[in-house]
């Protein structure tokens, strides 16, 4: 399935298939004692996601084993102490997109949220290790779901390969009620059409 780029203000037209349940293989890694759960969950990646790979972000010293994502979670967006800084600093940027309007699906929102002032460079700024080369992120999709829950995916995509397999991460917000919670995991080789599915298993799914 192949998506260009300027389609993504639209809807998209992806069907949902049926997704095995994924459950946590650990929880380990909150902040004992913090009132919001401040941590992360290990969670196998689904064999129907392909190749999907996960990473840890910066400042984390926990090995991720193969075949796992790391979920970096708060049961609230505006106290995400305990949290790798890199993580902290994108909750942070993801909080400033909450003004958006969102279409149900797949959509870019890099506009509409520089309109904001945030751009994909300000993700790379604090997301990624100074050492190192990477692409340069240059979109922010944004998944609008039901309910108040929405999801974005900053990455590098080629306006050529719009549904090439990329690297990138995957913020959920859940705004249906106070405080907001906020997850946030390092993803590799995902393909953009895929979000849907991404944003059912990572945000809705998985519980702390």
């Amino acid at each position: 399935m192949r998506f260009e780029v300027s389609r993504f203000l639209k809807p998209a037209n992806v069907t949902i298939g049926i997704i095995l349940l994924m459950g946590a293989v650990s929880s380990g890694g909150f902040a004992m004692g913090s009132s919001h759960n401040n941590g992360h969950m290990d969670i196998q990646v689904p064999a129907s996601f392909g190749d999907l790979e996960g990473y840890v972000a910066p400042g984390d010293s926990e090995v991720l084993p193969t075949g796992l994502l790391r979920i970096y979670s708060t049961k609230d967006i505006q106290s995400v102490a305990g949290l790798p800084e890199a993580v902290q600093a994108q909750a942070a940027l993801v909080r400033k997109l909450d003004p958006l309007s969102l279409q149900s699906g797949i959509q870019d929102a890099t506009d509409a949220a520089a309109q904001l002032g945030v751009t994909p460079s300000d993700f790379d700024r604090v997301a990624y290790s100074s050492a190192g080369k990477r692409a340069k992120s240059n979109r922010i999709l944004a998944v609008e779901g039901e309910n108040g829950s929405r999801a974005f995916f900053v990455a590098r995509i080629a306006a050529d390969q719009p549904d090439g397999a990329v690297s990138g991460i995957f913020h959920c917000v859940e705004q249906a009620q106070l405080p907001v919670a906020y997850r946030a995991t390092y993803l590799g080789k995902i393909a953009p059409s895929t979000l849907i599915e991404i944003k059912e298993e990572i945000c809705q799914k998985p519980k702390m």
